[in-house]
């Protein structure tokens, strides 16, 4: 039973690290353009869809990484 446990906590903090390092490189991206462009980041960064495309990529990316660990948690050891 310990062991099944450890497996989960195993994968979910790695989910949540790599989760953490993908938030950094698009938040880096935002802060990128924003210096670059400031002007079109503030007409752009306003709009719902950019609103849905950020959560809908940081939703993407947790459960890209949630799937690859619990695939190479299935295979045999």
């Amino acid at each position: 039973m310990l062991v099944k446990v450890e497996r989960v906590a195993w994968a979910a903090a790695n989910v949540s690290m790599t989760t953490v390092s993908w938030l950094v490189v698009i938040v880096t991206l935002a802060r990128y353009c924003a210096i670059c462009r400031p002007l079109d980041t503030l007409q752009i960064g306003r709009s719902k869809r950019v609103r849905k495309v950020r959560i809908f990529l940081y939703l993407a990316i947790q459960l890209v990484f949630a799937l690859i660990l619990v695939l190479v948690h299935m295979l045999p050891h």
